[in-house]
């Protein structure tokens, strides 16, 4: 798994690491309400599959969640 920490500046200590789970979840177990506070933050974190894929265009997502998020539109296609 690769870890991308930022993307625009050396970190230094004592900077606050997060982590955006959609980006390795397609499925939670259970959602929880971020109280991140950040501009942009997604609100309620929950996995990839509840996610649109403009939504994840935003972050640095897990190539096996791309490939997951394209399975679902063509079933979603193919039920439409």
């Amino acid at each position: 798994m690769e870890v991308r920490v930022a993307r625009d500046r050396q970190l230094k200590e004592g900077d606050v690491l997060s982590f955006f789970y959609p980006s390795t979840e397609w499925e939670m177990d259970r959602g929880f309400v971020c109280l991140c506070g950040e501009q942009g933050c997604v609100g309620v974190v929950k996995g990839a599959k509840d996610m649109q894929r403009e939504e994840l265009k935003r972050w640095f997502v897990n190539g096996y969640i791309w490939e997951l998020k394209e399975e679902q539109e063509k079933e979603n296609k193919g039920s439409a």
